[in-house]
């Protein structure tokens, strides 16, 4: 049962008249909705605000565009880190960020670099491939990273990948990065008449009588295997 929250007279006049927050950002900072809020203030005999009078309200710090900019970008803080610090709901920082126009951060990249608590050089993409942070790269995206089975061929190479090169995982998985996993291509063109082989085999091996019952009933049972796994 979730337990009931206790409004006091005096936490409504420190709030709502002297630090002069409105009823929503209370009922956000409380996790709760505006109508007890109001059903207090009647109760309390504390004058609420019409909108006139809240357009005179103290600014707090979200409310300046300049200052919410450079929590957000310069300083690179989540929205739940500012909210913590202004004492207020994630969602009334979130709102003021959509009322500026401030263009946020994709999901997973809430930090950039050093300054992430968690920074340890690498991100992780949730498709499996890992990413090193090289901000002068000619490869690196937006956020200052690159491929590490790119870069990896690059040190083998002794040389930059030409555009429209494609490196291959070997095993099809992308955190296997040694460089005997890897296999450069000279095109995407290329790759993909290597994946339409790679595909063809594994039928016509599998699944005809071109190649002898005892070794192909065996690889029939390890396939099996394969497709039961989770």
């Amino acid at each position: 049962m979730k337990k009931k929250i206790e409004i006091s007279k005096d936490f409504l006049i420190k709030e709502y008249l002297e630090k002069r927050k409105t009823m929503g950002e209370i009922a956000s900072q409380l996790g709760i909705s505006t109508i007890p809020i109001a059903r207090l203030l009647k109760e309390y005999n504390i004058a609420s605000r019409n909108r006139s009078t809240c357009q005179i309200k103290i600014l707090r710090n979200y409310h300046d565009k300049e200052w919410l900019m450079n929590q957000y970008l310069v300083n690179e803080k989540s929205m739940p880190t500012i909210a913590k610090e202004e004492n207020v709901s994630d969602c009334i920082i979130f709102k003021y960020i959509k009322r500026f126009g401030i263009k946020t951060r994709k999901n997973g990249y809430q930090w950039i670099g050093e300054k992430n608590p968690n920074f340890n050089g690498y991100k992780i993409q949730s498709n499996g491939y890992i990413l090193d942070r090289k901000l002068n790269h000619q490869r690196a995206n937006g956020d200052g990273y690159v491929f590490r089975h790119t870069l990896i061929m690059e040190k083998y190479l002794k040389r930059n990948l030409i555009k429209g090169e494609v490196v291959h995982h070997k095993d099809g998985d992308k955190k296997n990065n040694s460089i005997s996993n890897l296999q450069l291509f000279p095109n995407m063109s290329e790759h993909l008449k290597y994946e339409g082989k790679t595909n063809r085999f594994i039928k016509e091996f599998l699944w005809t009588k071109k190649y002898p019952k005892k070794l192909r009933d065996k690889l029939i049972d390890y396939f099996n295997m394969f497709l039961a796994e989770k």
